[in-house]
C-alpha cells in the first residue's frame, strides 16, 4: 500500500502514537494519572479492553565500537573451536544465516537478554500494574515496539527473539506490534522506500482482536501519511510470515 516516506526531520513517535490512540477513543494515561505510585503503561482502550505500552528502540548496538570488538572476538573463538572458517580477506560482514546454529545462538543470546531486560520485562510489569489499578483483570496487553534507530533488529530477527522471550513468560503481553517510523527498509522487488508493521502473537496466547489491530494500523498509517511527503510502500504481516525474512534496514544515510 503506498504511503509517505520519512523526511530529514524525525517523527516524534510518542506524540504521534498518542494522537492515534485518542482517535480510537483511547486514553493516554500520563495525561490522566496524577502522581501514580506505580510504573504505569501508556494507554488504555476501554472499549477494546486493552492496555497498551510503547517502547522505542533508539540505541543501535551495532554502531558501537565495543560491539564490533566483541563480535570479532566471538568470531575468532568460533574459528579457534573449528566451528567456522576464517573470514576471507577484506570481508568484514557476517551473515547469521551462514553460521552454524551454535554460533547463531551465541551471537543472539546477549541480544535477547538486552531486549528482554530493557523493553519486554518492563512493559509486562507496567501492563500488569496498570490492569490492577484500572480494575481490569481481563484486559489484554499490547506492546507497541517501534524501531527508531536499532539496525541490529530487522523483523526476522525480532520475530525470533520475541518467540523465545515470550514463550511461557511475560503473560500480561497478549500481542506485540513491531513497526518502523523513521527508518526505511529494503525489500526485494520494491524500488520505493518502505515501512513495516508486523503483528507478533506470543505462543499459546489469545491475541488482541484482529479488528482492533487493523483499526490501529489504519489510524497510524493515515496519520503518518500526513506527516511526510512522497510515495512509500507499506509492508503488513505477521511474525513468522515468509515475507519478513527478506526485509532489511536501509543504509543509515538513506532517507
Amino acid at each position: 500500500m503506498p504511503h509517505q516516506p520519512p523526511t530529514t526531520m524525525p517523527i516524534d513517535v510518542p506524540t504521534e502514537v498518542a494522537a492515534c490512540v485518542k482517535q480510537l477513543n483511547g486514553v493516554v494515561l500520563d495525561e490522566v494519572l496524577k502522581n501514580p505510585t506505580f510504573a504505569n503503561a501508556d494507554y488504555w482502550f476501554p472499549e477494546a479492553n486493552v492496555v497498551g505500552e510503547l517502547k522505542c528502540l533508539t540505541e543501535d548496538p551495532s554502531a558501537n565500537s565495543a560491539f564490533t570488538e566483541n563480535l570479532s572476538k566471538l568470531y575468532a573463538s568460533w574459528v579457534k573451536r573449528g566451528l567456522v572458517p576464517p573470514l576471507e580477506a577484506k570481508r568484514t560482514n557476517i551473515n547469521l544465516a551462514d553460521l552454524p546454529v551454535r554460533c547463531t545462538r551465541e551471537f543472539i543470546d546477549p541480544v535477547k537478554k538486552r531486549l528482554e531486560a530493557s523493553s519486554i520485562k518492563k512493559a509486562n510489569r507496567q501492563i500488569r500494574e496498570t490492569k490492577k489499578h484500572l480494575g481490569a483483570p481481563t484486559a489484554k496487553g499490547l506492546l507497541l515496539l517501534v524501531n527508531d534507530g536499532n539496525y541490529l533488529l530487522p523483523p526476522s530477527m525480532m520475530a525470533h527473539l520475541l518467540g523465545r522471550i515470550l514463550n511461557g513468560q511475560h503473560s500480561n503481553i497478549s500481542t506485540v506490534i513491531y513497526f518502523s517510523a523513521n527508518m526505511n527498509v529494503d525489500v526485494p522487488g520494491v524500488s520505493m522506500p518502505s515501512q513495516f508493521w508486523i503483528d507478533a502473537i506470543p505462543p499459546n496466547r489469545e491475541p488482541i482482536a484482529l479488528e482492533f489491530r487493523r483499526a490501529l494500523r489504519t489510524v497510524w498509517m493515515s496519520n503518518y501519511s500526513k506527516l511526510v511527503p512522497g510515495p512509500l510502500y507499506e509492508i503488513e504481516g505477521t511474525a513468522g510470515g515468509r515475507s519478513i525474512n527478506s526485509i532489511q534496514f536501509a543504509k543509515r544515510n538513506a532517507a
